[in-house]
């Protein structure tokens, strides 16, 4: 079998999420140009992520962040509790999951130094739009 026979049964899987105290969200995109968001629904959360166990999953600090938050909530870890000791406390993910079986999860990490991605985003020369909705908000995001 020759290498890219090997790599041609893995997709990959471009993520992104984001955390607040009472809402959170997967974003992924395919290569063909589907999207899938997964919002506030950890069952589909896990079927996906248990359909997807033969894929890549691709993300910027996907290492340090995404996967944890990922994982997390797949063993019904409130994903609020992960993100804050992450940023917060800089505790690694992995401790916060060691009493667990989180699924096994493909993933490349497209960070190769300690850069924000919104400072390669701007040496890009991408338009970078922020959020205004702050990340301490303490209650449900409306529309």
């Amino acid at each position: 079998m020759e290498f890219g026979d090997q790599m041609s049964k893995h997709n990959l899987i471009f993520c992104d999420s984001e955390v607040y105290a009472k809402d959170w969200i997967f974003c992924f995109e395919f290569l063909d140009g589907r999207r899938i968001s997964i919002k506030n629904d950890a069952e589909k959360l896990k079927k996906f992520v248990r359909e997807n166990t033969d894929n890549i999953f691709v993300g910027y600090n996907f290492r340090q962040y995404d996967q944890w938050i990922l994982k997390g909530i797949c063993c019904g870890i409130n994903p609020k509790f992960i993100n804050d000791k992450i940023i917060f406390n800089d505790v690694k993910g992995w401790t916060l999951l060691r009493d667990y079986y989180p699924p096994k999860i493909l993933f490349f990490d497209a960070m190769t130094e300690f850069i924000g991605l919104k400072k390669l985003e701007g040496h890009m020369g991408v338009s970078i739009v922020e959020t205004t909705i702050p990340f301490t908000i303490n209650r449900k995001l409306s529309e």
